[in-house]
């Protein structure tokens, strides 16, 4: 991967100020998880603290239903404030991701584990206002999920070719196969880098995206190794994203670690292991995008972007499950180390 024909390891935040729609559309409506805060606090601030810890990425995760002309979440407010957005970003030299997103922090309230025609018809909105930019990187589908448990062959089927499929509920959903969506991409024109999550959730890097074509070969594939889901140790990463990334273009596009979140290993130790996993991704030259710089609790304390630690964990003073620790200062500290020393990503 290069940036103006420069080698280039990225070093990135996810932003969740365009994640949850329904806020554009209602500015009353209630909070999300910290989103609507985000989408309130969003501005030319945000960009300047993010330098301050020598980001030159930023992933924004959007919304489907959001983006969807023909969902009832669907809003003009919302495509014009994500496109702006987008674009103060780029004026500021930022690379961004745009990671499509369909599930309850993006207002969706009929989920969808992987990609639809709903799907499609987001990224018509949003694709064409930054195709071809050098700046711009799609991502398909965030943390695509399972469809029918219990059958892997099924479900590597609907996720690299597509097709109907009837759930448990009798509900009948049409499914959009990755491969589909890479060749539609390349067939409108549209030459940026694309990535693509597999499953599940992407907790690991399934064997099925190495099937997956481009002709521009330009693409990358997502990882969210979430400690109490992708595993603690090297043999774990290892065998989950480690391995493959000496074949394929691996990236960290989701990862945090703190007391509060469930899906965190709950141990005295995770300070231990968050600096193990840092350090593994800079041995194995994964780039990461830590989440999220504008949601205070998750690496950040407040919207000024001042990284949380641990101390309060080493003191004893936390609660599993309430926030008052976290990754922050690792991750900080970690981009320190990776912009004094680029490595390539082929």
């Amino acid at each position: 991967m290069t940036r103006d024909g420069q080698i280039w390891h990225p070093r990135g935040v996810g932003l969740g100020a365009f994640t949850y729609a329904p806020w554009y559309k209602n500015p009353d409506h209630g909070a999300r998880l910290g989103f609507v805060g985000a989408a309130a606090k969003f501005g030319p601030k945000t960009l300047r603290a993010v330098k301050t810890w020598g980001v030159d990425s930023i992933r924004f995760l959007v919304s489907q239903p959001g983006l969807d002309p023909q969902s009832h979440l669907y809003s003009k407010t919302y495509v014009e404030a994500l496109i702006k957005g987008v674009q103060l970003c780029l004026d500021e030299g930022v690379v961004v991701i745009i990671a499509m997103q369909d599930q309850k922090h993006s207002g969706e309230t009929d989920i969808k584990p992987l990609p639809t025609p709903h799907t499609m018809r987001a990224w018509n909105v949003i694709g064409p206002a930054f195709a071809n930019h050098p700046y711009v990187i799609f991502e398909i589908f965030n943390e695509c999920g399972i469809v029918a448990r219990g059958n892997q062959a099924l479900n590597r089927k609907l996720w690299l070719e597509g097709g109907v499929h009837t759930g448990p509920n009798a509900k009948r959903r049409h499914y959009i196969g990755h491969q589909t969506i890479i060749s539609g991409f390349r067939e409108r024109g549209w030459h940026n880098v694309i990535i693509v999550d597999s499953m599940p959730w992407a907790q690991r890097i399934d064997r099925s995206v190495l099937s997956l074509r481009d002709p521009f070969s330009r693409l990358a594939f997502a990882v969210h190794p979430y400690t109490g889901v992708a595993g603690t140790t090297r043999s774990e990463w290892d065998a989950r994203f480690g391995d493959v990334s000496g074949r394929v273009v691996v990236l960290v596009t989701e990862w945090f670690a703190n007391t509060k979140a469930p899906f965190h290993a709950r141990r005295q130790d995770l300070p231990d292991i968050c600096e193990d996993f840092l350090a593994y991704l800079r041995e194995k030259q994964i780039p990461l995008w830590a989440f999220a710089f504008d949601i205070p609790g998750t690496i950040v304390n407040d919207y000024r972007g001042t990284p949380n630690n641990w101390d309060r964990l080493h003191a004893g003073r936390v609660t599993w499950g309430r926030a008052g620790s976290g990754c922050g200062t690792q991750v900080r500290r970690h981009f320190g180390i990776v912009g004094n020393e680029p490595v390539a990503i082929e």
